[in-house]
């Protein structure tokens, strides 16, 4: 039997290279007592916390890493407890709490009407200690207002967090 060394060395390339990270993005949709509460979505990026830090809270970029993203523009949310302004592409204008911000690590934001309505969105950027980071993005969902996701509806926006998440990535490795 003869061995094509050119085959046997793409095959062996091959198995190298499915075994490594290339910053894949994983997500999830949870359910809880059959109602949909949270999507999560996750990428590894090869950039240093604060270079995605610095494109996160850049509120001209944010709006454009997706084009599902229901927003066009944001203001505000300078210090926790801040408003932040949101511009929809629709024409309308919301404002939302900016709940927890430290640099370089995690940016939270929500809105809470009781048991009506509530949810919280948050990006949290993992130092992997590797000359990567895990950019974990979640939106979760509290009261009343869990008993009218549906799957359809996560879905859709677990598309457009996945579209975000890669966008970022590719925003951040540049250079």
């Amino acid at each position: 039997m003869k061995i094509n060394t050119k085959t046997t060395f793409l095959f062996v390339l091959y198995l190298s290279l499915s075994n490594m990270s290339f910053g894949q993005t994983t997500s999830k949709i949870n359910k809880n007592n059959d109602k949909y509460d949270s999507v999560i979505v996750e990428t590894v990026i090869n950039a240093t916390p604060e270079k995605v830090w610095s494109l996160l809270t850049n509120w001209e970029v944010l709006p454009t890493l997706s084009e599902s993203l229901p927003y066009k523009k944001i203001e505000g949310g300078e210090n926790e407890g801040d408003k932040l302004s949101f511009y929809m592409k629709s024409g309308s204008k919301f404002k939302i709490n900016m709940l927890k911000k430290v640099p370089n690590q995690s940016l939270h934001w929500g809105m809470d009407m009781g048991n009506i309505f509530a949810f919280i969105h948050g990006y949290d950027i993992i130092d992997n200690h590797d000359g990567t980071v895990t950019f974990h993005q979640e939106e979760k969902y509290f009261g009343i207002v869990k008993l009218t996701t549906t799957q359809k509806m996560m879905e859709d926006y677990e598309k457009t967090y996945i579209e975000l998440n890669n966008n970022l990535k590719a925003l951040a490795e540049k250079d």
